[in-house]
């Protein structure tokens, strides 16, 4: 899927559509929201992914550099 974003937004939300507690697909359209630079929804998706697995390391790292990054553009 890579390049073709549209595509994997709407994969993503089939998942969430189909399971949606997925700490996966939450953290995947964190990744691609952030790419897009829709900061907002990439912490929104980012949280929703460490709150379902907050032991998840790599789903802490995100969603702090995410928060900071949103911090330091307002």
């Amino acid at each position: 899927m890579k390049g073709d974003s549209e595509k994997a937004f709407a994969c993503l939300r089939n998942c969430l559509n189909i399971k949606p507690q997925s700490s996966a697909a939450n953290f995947e359209l964190a990744r691609l929201y952030f790419g897009g630079r829709d900061y907002d929804a990439a912490l929104n998706y980012g949280m929703k992914a460490h709150n379902l697995k907050p032991d998840n390391k790599w789903y802490i790292a995100r969603s702090e550099e995410r928060r900071v990054g949103k911090e330091w553009r307002s």
